[in-house]
C-alpha cells in the first residue's frame, strides 16, 4: 500500500515539474496522463481566489478502496 502512495504523490509531483498541470485553470479538472503501460485519471481543485502571487499549502488526498478518485474530490471541494 505504501508503494501505491509513493507513486501518487510521485504522479503529481512530475506533472506540476513538467507543466501538465498549472496553476492557470481554477476549479475541478481532471487530466489522464499514461503511466506503467496505463491511462490514470487524476483530480484537482485550484479555488477560483487562487492568486498567483501567494503563497500556499498544497493537499494531496488518496482515496481509498471501494472510493474513486472524483468522488473524493466532490466531497472534499464541497
Amino acid at each position: 500500500m505504501k508503494s501505491k502512495k509513493f507513486i501518487s504523490v510521485v504522479i503529481l509531483a512530475f506533472m506540476l515539474l513538467t507543466g501538465i498541470v498549472s496553476a492557470q485553470q481554477t476549479g475541478m479538472f481532471s487530466k489522464t496522463i499514461t503511466f506503467s503501460g496505463g491511462n490514470r485519471t487524476v483530480y484537482f481543485y485550484v479555488p477560483t481566489s487562487y492568486n498567483a502571487a501567494t503563497k500556499y499549502k498544497m493537499i494531496i488526498g488518496l482515496h481509498g478502496l471501494g472510493s474513486d478518485p472524483q468522488s473524493m474530490c466532490t466531497v472534499l471541494v464541497q
